[in-house]
């Protein structure tokens, strides 16, 4: 099982990119944040790995992902709150709560306490559902360095993503522009 991904598209993260391939192909748990600059092809390489896991099942468990947007989940957690619902405020704190979570986006959902908060608290229940083995795969995408992780959300929960993490910072190449200059010639 191996990534497909366009021409070009590898050698900007060509060492990423075989990390994630030797994972992939020995089926082992892996968690990875990708970090840089819009376009730089972190959501599109979330989407890849998500498609060559597809159908796949580790020990028996079907490949069911959880697919994390963080602005929709934090406009439904404020929702849920604001009328009181607490099967919604549930729903909403149990995501992180599977065998393979993706979340794309971390950092863009608004900059509220109440978002604030459940984006701590999420951040800390994903890192024990890693350390128990319950989360396998996790692939977190962000625009945001480790140091605006650190101030926006709490710098104890940084030192455990770096504790069970894979940190990879995109290259700054814009990969929509890439593409629409190859496509003007």
């Amino acid at each position: 099982m191996k990534l497909q991904l366009p021409e070009g598209y590898e050698m900007n993260n060509q060492n990423l990119i075989n990390w994630i391939n030797e994972k992939l192909e020995e089926g082992n748990t892996f968690f990875l944040l990708m970090s840089g600059n819009t376009g730089s092809g972190k959501s599109y390489l979330m989407q890849a790995i998500l498609n060559s896991m597809n159908c796949k099942s580790t020990g028996g468990i079907p490949f069911t992902p959880q697919i994390i947007d963080c602005v929709e989940l934090a406009n439904d957690y404020v929702t849920a709150i604001r009328t009181s619902i607490s099967d919604d405020i549930c729903a909403c704190e149990n995501k992180f709560d599977s065998r393979y979570v993706f979340i794309d986006d971390l950092g863009r959902e608004p900059k509220t306490q109440g978002a604030n908060d459940l984006f701590l608290r999420l951040l800390y229940r994903l890192h024990s559902s890693i350390k128990i083995g319950k989360t396998c795969v996790c692939v977190i995408t962000t625009n945001m360095g480790a140091d605006e992780i650190t101030n926006r959300y709490d710098p104890a929960i940084m030192s455990r993503l770096y504790e069970v993490f894979h940190f990879h910072e995109m290259k700054p190449k814009d990969f929509r522009k890439l593409k629409m200059d190859i496509g003007k010639y």
